[in-house]
This record gives structure tokens, C-alpha cells and sequence, in this order.
């Protein structure tokens, strides 16, 4: 995963203050700490709806997949083990935002239908499934 360089900075700066080594936590705010200042944070942001710390993540892939980044090196950051789970952000991505159309050319080359799915075969994996998941 890469780090960028302000990010590690700001790491490194905060160990050297806290004099943390070894097997010392980086952080020592307990997690029901982090996640209590979040939800005040979100409240008085007006966010409802059980924005999570986690949601963070979609939002950090959103705007790289915005910022043009490529799929597959997204994936890689995000620590996915499949392409597919990476796909959800590729509607965000300039590059891929339109590649549904292209798709689509391809499986009416090859018959078959524009879910995905060959003729008869109800089982085959659609894009639409692999975006809901």
C-alpha cells in the first residue's frame, strides 16, 4: 500500500513526539474513544444515518478513482483480493465512467445479452449483480 509522503511524515513526526518504539501502539486513543469523537464529529456536521469510520474508505476510493487513478492500483490500496470488488468505483473513474457502453458493443458481438448473461443461461455472473454486491 503506499503511503504518501505528507501522511508518513505526519507518522513519523508523531512517534518521535510520543517517544513510541518497539511494539508501542502508534495511537494509544482507545478505539471506543475514536469512534465517540467520530459520531459527535458527524453530529455536529449534521451527517446522520450511521456514517461509519469505515465509510471513510469509500470515500478515500472515491475521490482517488476520481483523480483518475487506475483500477487496478486502486485495488491494491484498498486491499481488495478481487477486481470486481474495485469495480464498484470505476462509475466515479473518467476513464471507465463510459466503458459500459464498450462492454456492451462486445457482448452483442459474441451474442450475448447486454446483462451478461448468454442466451439460456440464467447463472452467469451480471455486471448489475457484481455492482450490487
Amino acid at each position: 500500500m503506499f503511503v504518501p509522503s505528507w501522511a508518513a511524515e505526519a507518522v513519523i513526526t508523531h512517534v518521535g513526539e510520543t517517544n513510541a518504539g518497539g511494539t508501542d501502539p502508534v495511537f494509544s486513543i482507545p478505539r471506543r474513544s475514536v469512534q465517540s469523537e467520530h459520531n459527535r464529529a458527524c453530529g455536529l456536521a449534521g451527517i446522520v444515518g450511521g456514517y461509519t469510520i469505515h465509510d471513510h474508505k469509500h470515500t478515500a476510493a472515491v475521490a482517488l478513482a476520481r483523480a483518475g487513478m487506475p483500477l487496478p492500483i486502486l485495488q491494491r490500496q484498498l486491499g481488495h483480493k478481487n477486481i470486481a470488488m474495485t469495480m464498484k468505483y470505476a462509475a466515479f473513474h473518467p476513464d471507465y465512467s463510459d466503458a459500459v457502453v464498450y462492454f456492451d458493443r462486445v457482448a452483442e458481438r459474441f451474442g450475448l445479452t447486454a446483462s451478461g448473461n448468454t442466451p439460456g443461461n440464467s447463472e452467469a455472473t451480471t455486471i448489475e449483480a457484481v455492482m450490487a454486491s
